[in-house]
């Protein structure tokens, strides 16, 4: 089974924002609904959405469960590219992302960064935000799954 990720490398610690940004950059949160208000503006602002208003990320993204078992998420914090710290997000596909969509996660990553000046009202926002976006990268995840006779 192959699948992709996604991964936003930033120089901070992602376990502060990783789901907020997801939820930004796509407009879909995991069970435990953490940047659900992120998700209604991409919804708005995007034209990235179906018929029913819901950005069409979401069959695109898939939900794994967290660390500990709990909820599904389509992210996670995930290592830097020199594999020392947890600075960077990866978002979960299916499939391999097409031009289109990593454009767009690319163009909102940016606006994340800026986003709490527009956006000050939201709580995921805070004044004293500080991120820098690194660089991009895309992972091809490739499952091998071979039959053991007992």
């Amino acid at each position: 089974m192959t699948k992709y990720i996604f991964i936003i490398d930033t120089d901070s610690y992602s376990g502060n924002f990783e789901r907020e940004m997801c939820a930004w950059l796509t407009g879909v949160v995991g069970e435990c609904e953490v940047g659900k208000e992120m998700a209604k503006v991409f919804c708005e602002e995007s034209k990235f959405v179906d018929g029913f208003g819901d950005s069409h990320f979401v069959g695109l993204l898939e939900q794994r469960p967290d660390d500990d078992g709990g909820c599904c998420r389509p992210c996670s914090i995930w290592l830097d590219r020199d594999n020392e710290n947890n600075n960077s997000v990866a978002i979960f596909f299916y499939k391999k992302p097409s031009n289109a969509n990593i454009a767009l996660m690319k163009e909102r990553a940016a606006t994340f960064v800026e986003g709490h000046k527009k956006y000050s009202r939201m709580k995921e926002f805070s004044k004293n935000f500080k991120l820098k976006i690194l660089g991009f990268r895309v992972i091809k995840e490739v499952t091998t799954v071979t039959t053991i006779e007992v």
